[in-house]
């Protein structure tokens, strides 16, 4: 399975999708990639808090989610989602600008046109459409409540 990425992305950044979909990966994350000779991200659209997002993942750790998925014993809903996971996975080389093709697929997924914002999720990068944070501020007081008491639980170890 390879060693775990050490490679750590925080922060969010908006950057531009030129008319060919590529987009510069942000300067922080470029010389994290750099810093771990990651060459390529795999990208794959997942659904997160209600919306469709895009992740980027090193492959060493794009590798141990399928891996961790494969082990699993799955519903018939949860091999689907684990299939979709594995088969709408598109590697993107890094060129020599520091930018990536984000495929039309995801693209269309994201609803994104010239500009998508890159967020440091840790392990990964999510690509979002620009409008996606003014979209997470419209979930309900008791969505809010909801998710806090869930990250409380898994931050306090229960």
């Amino acid at each position: 399975m390879g060693r775990e990425s050490k490679a750590s992305f925080i922060g969010s950044e908006a950057r531009s999708v030129d008319e060919k979909g590529r987009s510069p990966i942000p300067r922080l994350f470029r010389r994290e990639l750099e810093a771990h000779r990651i060459e390529k991200l795999i990208l794959v659209p997942v659904e997160e808090a209600k919306l469709e997002v895009v992740r980027a993942y090193p492959p060493e750790m794009w590798q141990q989610v399928v891996a961790k998925l494969v082990l699993q014993e799955l519903s018939a809903n949860g091999e689907a989602v684990a299939w979709l996971f594995r088969a709408e996975s598109v590697p993107c080389e890094i060129d020599s600008a520091g930018r990536i093709l984000v495929p039309a697929k995801h693209r269309k997924v994201l609803g994104i046109g010239n500009e998508v914002i890159w967020s440091g999720q840790g392990p990964f990068i999510d690509l979002l459409p620009p409008d996606w944070v003014q979209r997470m501020k419209q979930l309900t007081p008791e969505e809010r409540a909801s998710g806090g008491k869930e990250i409380r639980r898994v931050l306090n170890g229960g």
